[in-house]
């Protein structure tokens, strides 16, 4: 294979294009995708003048990058005679002027820039070409540039106070210090003021890292007029607040009795962070924390502590050789990455390496790591005695391995902050995998205690176990549950001020939350902290359900008997009127019609208008106007009465009445549907009915029943002795359920009204430094409607005892007994048509006898007895 090459010159720029002989190769090398390398650039100490020393060094940097990069290649091609190389690397001379438009590509980006050019380049580079490998030298207290595609050094290993402020800023950038948007700090004159400039700086706002808000305090170990204690003491108590972040500086010495007056005050809270820093070398002697996990760490603290693992300072002898090293590394990783793709490249076909070739992003970010991961080893070895910036970072935590102090990374110069667990692990990680103690009992469905078939295991299910789950997947605990042993359940005062129960439990600290639902209580307020409210319930009653009653009278039930006299009356009234209009009006008169028959006679008035009211118009209609109105206005009070009456009969049909139900409270003081009542004796309920003022609350409670649990004997108390049973209303309910699962029958039934509801909550320790997170949880959960959810899961499900009718309206069909009324009325006007038969009849009778006797007088009385015979009467003989 030949290369040529052609160069072109500009006044800032000098680009390489190399071109390939035309054949099957040169095919190949164009679809090749390290075949040329272009490095960019660009080294500016302008605004880099607080780097000692760097502006007399820089020629020394552009020697290096340029020397190592060409003398590379000349190794490689002079290291072994048959082994072609892959790839050529081109380097580019940047600057202000630079026109991008004409470089093809730029594939490495080398620069010496302060920060904020640092990353202006950056940027503008990847928007033209895409991802760049970028070897980004700059000034301290920069932020990093993306590992994935940039290694940073920056130059902070020629002063302490330059590695302070860049391992601030790298533990900024890594989000290390959460919810830091203001910070106390509070500095040790022993230290220097340049450790103190140095952090405040670094909490200035950076590229991509907004400010923190900062708080300075000075204190003197060294100082003989007051104890260094006295100096904390003030300082503490100066800052009185709930909530904070502490950075102490001060030497190791002194963080142990910086710690105790920090506890004693009340000032390792779960919500504050400290962090304290220690400037002087870690030693052997001195790297130890075993008085921090034995006295100082409890529920809720979160300490970090930052040691100098060196001591000495850095050269530029030592840089220039670090920085020699990696982009020899960097080279090699080029040609070696070159090499593998090509074989790969030439043992498949065209379409197969479309698929599998590597990207622009794949490649840059394969280059970083294979360039990274020998750096270390690379670098000791060739570069002896380097300078090696090195800080330990150490964290105390209360979790699954009891109470430690343990590492959880390391800050050195060139590779940065690297964390293997969080600096402040309660702040992220919760509870680290705790297993911790919780008290409940079972109480469906609140709680509902429950065994594996299979292993035997406890199953804990209910509404308030699905919130301890997710509170347990959120912040990483596990739980025992602890059911009280001392005879108490939920737990209640003592004549000696002592709880028992699950209170008891929750006061004495046994456990870490209360897990069950517990209400809302000013007394219980005093002595335990409850969590947001998780739900309301308030208390009804339930008694025996009322029977239906009888349904003869059905049709008369739509209307009352004040409506059905107005309407028996409106027809005697209106009928005579109808009858003195229609015979008197002047219309029959003029048009001589027959006054006689039809509406004329008072009888067929009434029936006329009696007919209409069954809306069966009779077959003669008024022909004059005057009864014609009457008649129009009947009709339009027959449909009004009609459809009124039509539609309540449905609604009676549907929802039959039944014995006169209980319905409220006052209907139970004043025994009206239930002879006595009671509660669980313990119950909320029964301190609310104590300290109450109402009369008829007062007489509630006195004359109400104890009862030690619902069993067998309350229920059929209830069912057969008009007993009132006062309880959470979804208690209840779940009661009802159950009753019905068990036989099938709707037996009880609730009362209306509802009394005294109460907030649901949880509880926990009075010093329990986790309420505040169980809110945070319990909230997200209501908002999110995962509560609702799981009231959905667990709370009963309508059905047919769910209502005080048995029977669901929207299934009902009409029985025999709802019909039977009208049978009976049907049967009524059978019997009332065969006695005005008979009545007819008899009538009939005595009319014929006379009509006879009067014939009789007549004949006998003419004198031709025979023709009235012949006139066939054979009565006459």
């Amino acid at each position: 294979m030949i290369h040529i090459f052609r160069y072109f010159y500009f006044p800032t720029l000098l680009v390489s294009l190399v071109l390939v002989t035309p054949g099957v190769e040169a095919s190949i090398y164009d679809d090749f995708q390290y075949k040329i390398i272009i490095v960019g650039v660009r080294i500016s100490t302008v605004n880099m003048s607080s780097v000692p020393g760097l502006v007399e060094e820089v020629h020394i940097f552009r020697d290096i990058i340029f020397s190592t990069l060409v003398n590379t290649q000349k190794n490689e091609d002079n290291s072994t005679a048959d082994q072609e190389q892959i790839s050529n690397i081109t380097v580019v001379t940047l600057d202000e002027s630079t026109d991008f438009t004409t470089i093809p590509d730029i594939s490495i980006l080398i620069t010496i820039l302060d920060c904020t050019e640092t990353f202006a380049l950056n940027t503008k580079v990847t928007e033209l070409y895409g991802p760049v490998v970028h070897i980004a030298i700059t000034e301290p207290g920069c932020p990093r540039l993306d590992s994935k595609s940039a290694i940073t050094m920056t130059m902070a290993l020629f002063r302490h106070e330059d590695e302070v402020q860049q391992l601030i800023v790298d533990m900024r950038q890594q989000n290390a210090l959460p919810n830091w948007k203001s910070a106390v700090v509070i500095h040790d004159l022993i230290t220097g003021d340049e450790i103190v400039d140095s952090i405040l700086e670094s909490f200035k706002s950076r590229v991509g890292i907004s400010d923190v808000a900062t708080i300075l305090f000075t204190i003197d170990s060294r100082s003989h007029l007051k104890s260094l204690e006295r100096q904390l003491e003030d300082v503490f108590r100066s800052y009185n607040a709930r909530a904070g972040n502490f950075l102490v500086v001060t030497p190791r010495a002194n963080i142990e009795p910086a710690l105790s007056l920090a506890k004693r005050m009340g000032l390792l809270k779960h919500t504050m962070q400290w962090m304290f820093l220690a400037p002087d070398k870690v030693t052997t002697a001195t790297h130890h924390w075993g008085y921090v996990a034995e006295r100082i760490i409890a529920d809720g603290v979160n300490l970090a502590f930052v040691s100098n693992g060196t001591s000495g300072i850095g050269t530029y002898e030592q840089f220039f050789c670090n920085l020699k090293q990696m982009l020899f590394l960097l080279t090699q990783t080029i040609e070696d990455l070159a090499t593998d793709e090509y074989n790969l490249y030439i043992q498949v076909s065209d379409e197969e390496w479309e698929n599998i070739k590597s990207t622009r992003v794949e490649r840059v970010w394969t280059i970083i790591q294979n360039a990274t991961s020998d750096m270390d080893d690379l670098i000791q070895n060739v570069c002896q005695n380097t300078y090696n910036p090195s800080w330990k970072l150490d964290a105390a935590e209360h979790g699954k391995y009891g109470k430690r102090v343990f590492e959880v990374g390391d800050w050195q110069t060139f590779k940065g902050l690297r964390l293997n667990d969080d600096v402040f692990p309660h702040i992220v990680g919760g509870f680290r995998g705790r297993k911790i103690k919780i008290a409940s009992m079972h109480y469906p469905p609140w709680q509902i205690f429950s065994r594996n078939v299979t292993t035997g295991a406890p199953v804990y299910l209910g509404l308030i176990f699905e919130i301890v789950n997710h509170m347990g997947d959120t912040l990483n605990f596990t739980y025992e549950v602890l059911e009280p042993q001392d005879g108490g359940t939920w737990g209640s005062e003592n004549f000696d001020g002592t709880w028992n129960g699950m209170m008891r439990q929750v006061i004495n600290e046994e456990v870490v939350l209360g897990a069950a639902a517990f209400t809302i209580r000013p007394e219980k307020s005093k002595v335990v902290n409850f969590t947001m409210v998780l739900e309301r319930e308030a208390y009804t009653f339930m008694v025996n359900r009322p029977s239906e009653l009888s349904r003869v009278l059905l049709f008369a039930e739509p209307f009352s008997k004040e409506v059905w006299l107005c309407i028996a009356t409106s027809v005697l009234i209106v009928a005579p009127i109808f009858y003195l209009i229609h015979k008197n009006s002047a219309f029959y008169t003029v048009q001589r019609k027959n006054t006689r028959r039809g509406l004329f006679q008072l009888k067929n008035c009434f029936l006329y208008i009696y007919g209409a009211l069954l809306q069966q118009g009779g077959s003669q209609l008024p022909e004059a106007i005057s009864g014609r109105m009457l008649i129009g206005f009947w009709w339009l009070f027959v449909l009004v009465t009609v459809t009124t009456y039509s539609g309540n009969l449905v609604a009676f049909l549907t929802f039959p009445r039944v014995e006169v139900a209980v319905n409220s409270f006052k209907d139970v003081v004043a025994f009206q549907g239930v002879s006595t009542w009671g509660f669980l004796a313990g119950s909320v309920i029964e301190s609310y009915l104590k300290v109450s003022n109402n009369s008829e609350i007062i007489k509630l409670y006195r004359h109400a029943m104890k009862h030690p649990s619902v069993n067998e004997t309350l229920l059929n108390k209830i069912r057969f002795q008009n007993h009132a049973y006062i309880d959470w209303k979804i208690s209840l309910m779940l009661v009802m359920k159950e009753q019905f699962l068990k036989d099938g029958k709707c037996d009880f039934v609730l009362g209306r009204e509802e009394i005294f509801e109460e907030q649901i909550a949880l509880i926990v320790p009075r010093s329990s430094p986790y309420l505040e997170r169980f809110n945070e949880e319990i909230k997200w959960m209501l908002q999110s409607g995962l509560i609702i959810r799981w009231k959905g899961k667990y709370w009963p499900k309508k059905d047919k005892c769910s209502s005080l009718i048995a029977t669901a309206a929207a299934n009902r069909t009409v029985k025999i007994g709802d019909m039977q009324g009208s049978f009976y009325l049907l049967m009524l006007g059978f019997f009332i048509a065969l006695l005005v038969l008979g009545i007819e009849y008899v009538l009939h009778r005595r009319k014929q006898g006379k009509i006879i006797d009067s014939i009789k007088i007549f004949v006998t009385s003419n004198k031709n007895t025979e023709f009235w015979q012949q006139k066939q009467y054979p009565f006459l003989h």
